[in-house]
């Protein structure tokens, strides 16, 4: 079952942080994690708009974590 976290704060207030404790979390307790910065996916939109892209593929966004089980 896949859920989402969305971290959402003022510059400096440790999301990125949270993130990934929570990602290592989530590895250890065996789920795969995926993380994606928001940049990333702002840089995304414009493309995935035109191309009017289904859902499924925000899952092959480039990630800086992957499953490390």
């Amino acid at each position: 079952m896949a859920r989402t976290c969305c971290c959402l704060g003022h510059l400096a207030f440790g999301k990125t942080h949270l993130a990934f404790a929570l990602g290592r979390e989530a590895i250890l307790a065996g789920h795969s994690v995926q993380f994606v910065a928001t940049t990333t996916v702002v840089a995304q939109l414009p493309k995935r708009h035109s191309e009017a892209a289904s859902r499924s593929d925000w899952r092959n966004l480039p990630s800086k974590a992957s499953d490390h089980r």
